[in-house]
């Protein structure tokens, strides 16, 4: 049985070009278009759930285009958006959004086509190339330009595209698979110069799997939910019952920490010691436990420790300590590590055998000592890296850090930079070995790269690699080169390529693996033997008599290796089938943790009832949040307000980590009672220095998510990714927001505005107005206020008629630069009306343009200057920044907030939310946000910002050529609260929209 539905899609602009001349074997006539119409019909199976799509494209026309290679054409045909691969043919085409069944395959196929080919010349304009442009005035263009044709396509004797229809699975948003499909109505033949017009397309969209209906708990779905699903999906009604959840993907553990656990945090690598006093200031019960019971657990898993100066009972006393191995950290986002203190049973991933209390240290003794060979050498180590430049884009690859230390430049032809790296090494071997040496460098700029690696004077290395890449070369040489004590390591660049006049690198990191004498330094030697053996070690230059030695090649079953000092040298011997790593030093030299704290966790592994909004809180910022979650509540929303560290503990056992947060907002999604959470709200701004590398580092008290998203930018904040957690796909499955608060004051701040905002009377003087902003086309991006225009003069046709995007009774005022208000450099005059417009009121700011951290446009219509004139605590607009980096919250040096966060975390006045960017991203991308914001708002009955602001991102995934801007739905964060309710929104849904109507002005 067929249900069909007719979906019309009504195009602006009418070809006067007769039908006829589509088939004659010339280039047709370029006409001016006036307007056209086209139509869809799609028809849905109800056994079968295929869906059949008949697409009708009346008439085109051509248009003069440039590209790199010189001359070439457009092909103008209304209503449809252009293919995007750089350098391949741009080329109409139309996309649109299915859901599917939770599991099978997805496929596309071609039922009928009728076609008229084209002969001649059709020289097909590429795809352009969006880049970021030199900067101007403190903001970075981020354009479009020409570029070349592909090679590898306009060779190639064969139609482009050569599938002209396809699909793909986008993932899964909540419990709703989603697919979308791209229709091509012309493909080209560069070499025979042929275009395939394609007039009808009938196409069919088939699932392998039956669409039988879903039902149980995990398909529950809220209505708002249903909304957004509602206004994308062609095949809605027949979707809604194939709800369901990916197979793979969903699979995350918590740990649970132990009742009565310490967290102790260490951040250096050694032999730890906790004392008496310690202890007894952590508020551990040193008189109340059994040390038997004692026991230390690191990432799940019970470690090995040892208690010396046990009392004769066998309690602690004053003369007791805890000593045991800890590490450095080593995750990105965690500054310390934490090992944990408990009375517990040892829980998962332990091998305890028979023992009954906590695993303690094996003291060892080598019984066959006598029959031991000397050992006077041995193998270390030495790390050196400087983190000093944080390079976002270099590499432009996931799995980085993207920290570097010093930079090498080389200016001039023929001429080379250098830096010298400083060693200070232990005592070294005169043996006949080698040394080894690694050294990570990055390239800052396009061509090759020249290396060359002198120790102490000797070249030891020289390398080449190519272009903006991270590379690590590794060489060997003969160990008499290095000396004891300072050595110096200097990495050159040769500027030797031809034409080449600059060349760039910054150093990550050099590790050098050498053999050295065994003699301690301070009282204190670690140190890997050459190999398997029975061996017997005799380290000098000691001048204490308490040394003990460990052996920690295993972290968690650490041995204490027994021996004596006499005269200053320190022996033991060890007989062992593999080479082992030791640590051998003074017990004065023991290390003391940075705290001992007890935890408290909440467990987080299940509630009774099901929770609509998590907020997640850094712990000094919990208290301040509450008011907000209290008030939530009263108005309907189940709330739970989530201690950041009780996230930490469970998810990555106490160390600081995104990962965790995605991870735990995962769980509760996949875990805890349906419906699902759909709200998130992140309290605490972040940075991308948690470690705290540059001392103008702000402390980070939530962590941005980091990503490789931005085209250009490259690693920059990612939110999206918290609320990406249902499949592996980036789509998003919750409405986020972050408060970025770095004090309690700040959050009181927000939550008060939030709630002055929601609870004030409707005021029609200006809750029905809207500000346009928009900026000149200085620096070129996109025709700035031709897409302001077609936000607030668009509208959109329905079965019912045309209606306005923004509905009319929205009073719209436009402050465009150099066309209604003053283009000057800065320009003060058309700030000032800004600042007049926000005082007067208006419920949305919208700002199409260029932009920089700190302000709108080069000319600084906008700034953080201005914020401090306004005084509209009780008029807060909600900011539509559709530019560059406004949103960049997560910059490190303390007073460079950027705006946006900066508008919303303003007190009393200011804004009570902002759609913010933290990348780059290009205008016509940013319209496709903003006209999917406008649509939920006033045509799909959403209410909440976090609803209207997904349903901007989703509509953007939904009709844009694929991949194009998919970094803008990791890009924009919001700054305020998810479920804010919108002032004037709330109105009935219009569910039967076709089409945008944009004047034709407004797609030049």
């Amino acid at each position: 049985m067929l249900s069909p539905l007719l979906f019309v899609l009504a195009l602006c602009m009418l070809l006067i070009m007769p039908p006829s001349a589509l088939g004659q074997s010339r280039s047709p006539q370029l006409e001016e278009p006036s307007g056209a119409s086209a139509h869809m019909a799609l028809n849905i199976d109800d056994d079968s759930g295929e869906i059949t799509i008949e697409m009708v494209t009346s008439e085109f026309t051509f248009a003069d285009g440039m590209s790199t290679a010189g001359p070439c054409k457009e092909i103008v045909a209304p209503g449809y958006e252009q293919s995007s691969v750089p350098g391949e043919p741009q080329l109409p085409i139309y996309v649109g959004l299915v859901g599917a069944p939770p599991s099978g395959n997805i496929s596309i196929e071609i039922r009928s086509m009728e076609s008229v080919t084209l002969t001649g010349n059709m020289n097909i304009c590429p795809a352009p190339l969006a880049a970021a442009q030199p900067d101007a005035g403190g903001v970075t263009p981020f354009v479009e330009e020409p570029t070349a044709p592909a090679p590898d396509v306009y060779a190639l004797d064969a139609f482009y595209p050569q599938q002209s229809a396809v699909i793909s699975e986008l993932g899964f948003m909540r419990s709703q698979r989603l697919a979308r499909f791209t229709l091509y109505p012309f493909q080209v033949d560069h070499v025979t110069g042929q275009l395939i017009y394609h007039r009808f397309m009938r196409v069919a969209i088939r699932f392998s799997e039956g669409v039988t209906q879903t039902s149980g708990e995990s398909a529950v779905e809220d209505e708002a939910f249903e909304r957004v699903m509602r206004g994308l999906l062609l095949n809605y009604n027949a979707a809604r019952n194939w709800r369901g959840f990916p197979l793979t993907g969903q699979e995350v553990t918590a740990w649970t920490p132990p009742a009565d656990a310490y967290r102790v945090w260490v951040s250096q690598t050694g032999i730890y010691r906790l004392t008496y006093d310690e202890l007894v200031a952590a508020g551990f019960p040193v008189d109340l436990v059994d040390p038997t019971q004692l026991r230390m657990m690191y990432n799940g898993q019970e470690i090995a420790i040892r208690i010396v100066g046990q009392q004769p009972d066998g309690g602690l006393g004053p003369d007791s300590a805890i000593l045991f191995y800890g590490e450095a950290p080593k995750e990105r986002f965690a500054p310390a590590n934490v090992y944990w203190l408990s009375l517990q049973p040892s829980q998962e991933g332990l091998d305890r055998s028979a023992e009954s209390g906590g695993r303690r240290m094996e003291e060892y003794s080598n019984n066959r000592a006598a029959q031991a060979s000397s050992e006077t050498m041995a193998v270390t180590q030495l790390h050196l890296e400087e983190n000093s430049n944080y390079v976002s884009s270099l590499p432009m690859e996931p799995g980085f850090d993207h920290w570097y230390g010093r930079r090498i430049t080389a200016v001039g032809a023929g001429l080379t930079g250098q830096q010298d790296i400083v060693m200070d090494l232990d005592p070294v071997s005169s043996g006949n070995v080698v040394a080894r040496l690694q050294v990570a460098l990055a390239g800052n700029v396009r061509g090759p790269h020249h290396l060359r690696i002198l120790l102490n004077r000797t070249q030891i290395f020289e390398g080449y690699w190519e272009d903006r890449t991270y590379q690590t070369f590794e060489t060997t040489f003969d160990h008499t080169l290095l000396q004891a004590g300072e050595n110096t390591l200097r990495l050159q660049l040769v500027n030797d390529a031809p034409g080449q006049t600059v060349d760039m690198a910054y150093i990550d990191w050099a590790k050098l693996t050498y053999t050295r004498s065994l003699q301690a330094q301070d009282n204190h030697v670690d140190f890997t033997n050459r190999g398997p053996g029975n061996w017997k070690y005799s380290i000098a230059t000691f001048d204490k008599n308490e040394v003990e030695a460990y052996d920690v090649t295993d972290p968690t079953k650490v041995r204490l290796v027994l021996g004596a000092v006499e005269n200053g040298r320190f022996d033991f011997s060890d007989y062992q089938a593999a080479a082992r790593h030791y640590i051998v030093s003074a017990t004065a030299n023991q290390l003391a943790p940075l705290a001992i704290e007890q935890a408290n966790s909440t467990d987080l592994r299940a509630t009774s009832t099901h929770v609509d909004y998590i907020m997640i809180a850094h712990p000094d910022l919990v208290d301040a949040i509450r008011p907000l979650a209290d008030y939530r509540t009263r108005h309907g929303l189940n709330v739970m307000v989530v201690n950041l560290q009780d996230i930490y503990d469970q998810f990555n056992y106490g160390r600081a980590s995104a990962q965790a947060i995605q991870d735990f907002l995962k769980y509760a999604y996949t875990n805890w009672p349906a419906p699902a959470v759909r709200f998130a709200l992140l309290v605490g701004d972040g940075n991308y220095d948690p470690l705290g590398y540059l001392t103008t580092s702000e402390p980070s008290l939530l962590p941005p998510y980091l990503a490789m998203v931005d085209p250009d930018l490259g690693e920059t904040a990612a939110d999206n990714r918290y609320a990406a957690i249902v499949g592996d796909d980036l789509i998003p499955d919750l409405s986020i927001g972050r408060f970025p608060a770095k004090t309690p004051a700040d959050v009181t701040a927000m939550v008060e505005k939030t709630m002055r905002y929601e609870q004030a009377p409707i005021d029609p003087n200006w809750n029905q107005g809207i500000l346009f902003v928009a900026d000149d086309l200085e620096g070129g991006g996109g025709a700035f206020q031709n897409f302001s225009n077609a936000i607030a003069d668009g509208y959109i046709e329905t079965n019912s008629g045309r209606l306005a995007l923004v509905p009319e009774e929205y009073a719209r005022t436009k402050l465009y630069l150099g066309a209604g208000c003053e283009d000057g450099a800065p320009a003060v005059q058309c700030r000032q009306e800004i600042v007049d417009a926000v005082n007067e009121g208006r419920l949305f700011v919208s700002y199409v343009g260029h932009g920089a951290k700190q302000y709108w446009a080069e000319e600084q219509i906008f700034n953080q200057d201005a914020l401090f004139q306004l005084h509209n605590a009780n008029r807060l607009p909600i900011m539509l920044a559709m530019t560059c980096l406004e949103g960049f919250f997560h910059e490190s040096e303390a007073n460079s907030d950027a705006f946006g966060e900066m508008i919303v975390r303003l007190p009393q006045n200011g804004a009570v939310a902002s759609w913010s960017p933290t990348g780059f991203g290009l205008a016509s991308g940013h319209d496709y946000l903003e006209t999917g914001f406008f649509l939920g708002l006033f045509h799909q009955g959403l209410t909440t910002m976090g609803e209207a602001t997904t349903f901007g991102k989703m509509h953007m995934m939904a009709h844009a050529p694929a991949n194009k801007y998919d970094d803008l739905l990791d890009t924009f964060v919001l700054f305020g609260d998810p479920a804010l309710t919108v002032r004037s929104a709330g109105r009935e849904p219009v569910v039967d929209i076709q089409h945008q109507f944009l004047p034709i002005l407004m797609r030049d």
